[in-house]
């Protein structure tokens, strides 16, 4: 079954007056999660939000009287049993971690209800949490802040922080979760010029710095973390994807990298790949694998040459057996109205690629847009994107490829697919 399009099924908007930073949609599209969140402000509205594919709301959570950001990253597990949100509370010094028993929900079990406080626990990070990553039955969640990478355990339903690891000079903006649980990796600064930390020229979303960047595998034996292989890009890296046996990253520089491991606990150093136009940055980054291939779908930023606002691009990278390792080919690129955000995604089966579209500009936001491409050719089977009055920063496919759930500043979510 296709996804229908480009106009969405329905959209509705959580609360008025607020963003939406990040989406995440189950394997079946079944139970989406989502949460509310303003670029650098602060609000009392701010919460964590649960939907079923026909739109209804499941639950809400707020996130409680006067929290900075509000919701930065949310996740859910394949089977939508499980979800996770992360943020900040305080525009330094404190963030948060909140990980959901999806259908626990509802207080009395009523759609659309507070969320039962027995469906969640709550753990304090150091920071606002940059990302964060569920394994596929949810039994292992990810997230970075900070110089931090940390691992939290289910035993039943409970989880515990089971164990994290610190890199001081670091700071972690993003990571990724093999669907076992078995493999993880973050990537980030390693010498963080900017004492602020300041994510974004103009806002706090994306990262920019002047220092080198880190990649860290980590393999997770029982609830343990040791780091089994680490590099150290001569940019800063914005974005790390995984599939367990191949990690990729995408930097400050306009490239991408591929790891890949063959046996044992030790990857290794595909290739480093820049794309066909030269891009100044790239943020949008997703990985997929068939039989015979791996497929990178990355998008950035192509400077502009007047004052207006820059333009995007995607582009598509097929790595292939090559002896002992492999050969990267860009298979296609297509032209984007602005740079991509986050929102670049792919299915399991790597039939389609999302992306995303929009940034600040000269003290306020450009129009955004949602993309969706034909993950082999390029061809987008809308014909055309969605279009949106500002920026969108999430866009979430589901692992069936049939459904998709996005997220714009405008405060709408929007859902593409067949009600499920």
């Amino acid at each position: 079954m296709s996804i229908p399009g480009p106009t969405p099924q329905w959209s509705v908007q959580p609360f008025a007056g607020l963003q939406i930073n990040s989406t995440a949609i189950s394997a079946s599209g079944s139970r989406m999660i989502t949460g509310t969140s303003i670029e650098g402000g602060s609000s009392s509205d701010f919460a964590v939000y649960c939907y079923a594919g026909n739109g209804q709301l499941l639950w809400s959570d707020p996130l409680g009287a006067n929290a900075y950001d509000g919701v930065f990253w949310v996740a859910i597990s394949a089977d939508g049993a499980w979800a996770a949100a992360g943020g900040s509370y305080q525009q330094s010094g404190s963030g948060f971690l909140r990980i959901y028993s999806v259908d626990g929900g509802a207080e009395g079990g009523t759609p659309g209800a507070t969320a039962s406080p027995a469906s969640r626990q709550e753990f304090t990070t150091s920071g606002r949490v940059n990302e964060v990553e569920m394994s596929a039955d949810g039994s292992s969640v990810v997230a970075v802040f900070e110089d931090t990478v940390a691992l939290y355990t289910r035993s039943g339903s409970t989880y515990t922080l089971a164990s994290s690891e610190s890199f001081p000079g670091a700071y972690a903006r993003t990571c990724a979760i093999s669907a076992d649980g078995t493999w993880i990796t973050a990537g980030g600064n390693q010498d963080d010029a900017s004492p602020t930390r300041a994510r974004r020229p103009s806002g706090p979303r994306r990262s920019f710095s002047s220092g080198t960047g880190f990649v860290k595998v980590f393999l997770n034996q029982g609830g343990s973390l040791s780091v089994a292989s680490a590099w150290n890009p001569t940019a800063g890296v914005l974005r790390v994807v995984m599939t367990g046996a191949f990690v990729a990253n995408a930097n400050e520089d306009g490239s991408v990298q591929l790891y890949f491991r063959v046996m044992g606990p030790v990857y290794t150093l595909g290739w480093t790949f820049w794309p066909s136009v030269p891009v100044s940055y790239i943020y949008a980054l997703a990985i997929g694998q068939t039989n015979d291939a791996v497929y990178v779908a990355a998008g950035g930023n192509v400077p502009s040459t007047n004052s207006g606002p820059s333009t995007g691009l995607l582009f598509m990278i097929q790595s292939l057996p090559n002896g002992a390792g492999f050969t990267p080919t860009q298979l296609w690129s297509q032209p984007l109205a602005y740079a991509p955000n986050p929102a670049t995604n792919m299915d399991a089966a790597v039939q389609y690629v999302t992306a995303g579209v929009g940034e600040p500009h000269s003290g306020s936001e450009t129009p955004g847009a949602f993309y969706l491409f034909g993950a082999a050719s390029g061809v987008s089977p809308w014909g055309s994107p969605y279009e949106t009055s500002i920026m969108n920063w999430a866009m979430a496919i589901n692992a069936a490829g049939t459904a998709i759930f996005g997220g714009s500043d405008d405060g709408y979510v929007y859902y593409w697919g067949a009600p499920a």
